[in-house]
């Protein structure tokens, strides 16, 4: 368990203990007043940049990494039945360090325990059966996201746009060909069931306007789609595909795909 971690648990259980909806100045201020944080000399030093000490600073900072991942909402600072799953996972992986770990900024590790109300099947059905690991949590909602591990492979198997070669890959969208609704936790991360594609593609690709022959990898056009020039697409355009992209394709064909029109030879 890393310092980064040990915020995230104690910002999750300041705001769980006030309700599980309150404010920044309440959340740090039931933190340090109940001393549930260890603090160095340097935490204590005020920045004049942000006229706050540096360790409320640091604490709403790693507010912005709960956010992303689902743990807390974006405009409050409220736990989400996400958040909830994830300090559960937390709390277990703090119960389960190795002895030998020197914890940072926990002072009284013995006062996290899970909340034993909180059942998994309240979250939708695709958090279910997920090991309860805040590593893999927090990979399950980043992968959802089209971010973490999962783009982080696309852009290593693919290196560039897999169907125009365009090769920024900040501007590239991690599209699953599968659907995320669709898949099991294995395909949501398989990076096989992935394609990295520019933003137009991926929208084609995502609402079967567009799909890649399973077998070849050449592109399919639905009779729904118009003005293809404008949006430029060709119907020359084709996937070098990996033999293991062809059952999550087949998928796409068959069940996302909105019906092909016969392509210009």
């Amino acid at each position: 368990m890393t310092k980064e971690l040990e915020n995230r648990i104690l910002l999750l259980y300041a705001i769980l203990n006030l309700g599980g909806n309150s404010n920044k100045k309440e959340v740090l201020d039931f933190i340090i007043e109940n001393d549930l944080i260890a603090l160095e000399d340097v935490d204590k030093e005020l920045l004049v940049s942000r006229k706050e000490i540096r360790w409320r600073n640091e604490l709403a900072y790693v507010r912005q990494h709960l956010v992303e991942i689902d743990a807390l909402n974006r405009y409050e600072w409220s736990i989400t039945p996400i958040g909830k799953m994830y300090y559960n996972s937390l709390v277990h992986d703090l119960t389960n360090i190795d002895t030998e770990y020197k914890l940072q900024r926990l002072k009284k590790p013995n006062i996290f325990v899970p909340i034993s109300d909180f059942r998994v099947e309240v979250i939708e059905d695709i958090y279910k059966g997920v090991e309860l690991s805040s590593t893999n949590i927090e990979a399950i909602v980043l992968c959802r996201r089209g971010q973490g591990i999962f783009r982080l492979n696309l852009l290593k198997l693919w290196k560039k746009c897999c169907v125009t070669g365009y090769s920024n890959g900040e501007l590239l969208i991690a599209s699953h060909i599968k659907p995320w609704r669709f898949s099991n936790n294995f395909e949501r991360l398989d990076k096989f069931n992935g394609l990295l594609l520019t933003p137009t593609l991926d929208r084609l690709f995502d609402k079967g306007l567009i799909t890649f022959d399973c077998n070849n990898g050449k592109i399919l056009l639905s009779k729904e789609l118009k003005d293809i020039e404008l949006l430029g697409i060709n119907s020359d355009m084709r996937i070098n595909l990996f033999e293991e992209n062809k059952k999550y394709l087949e998928y796409h064909n068959k069940h996302v795909f909105k019906d092909k029109i016969e392509m210009r030879l």
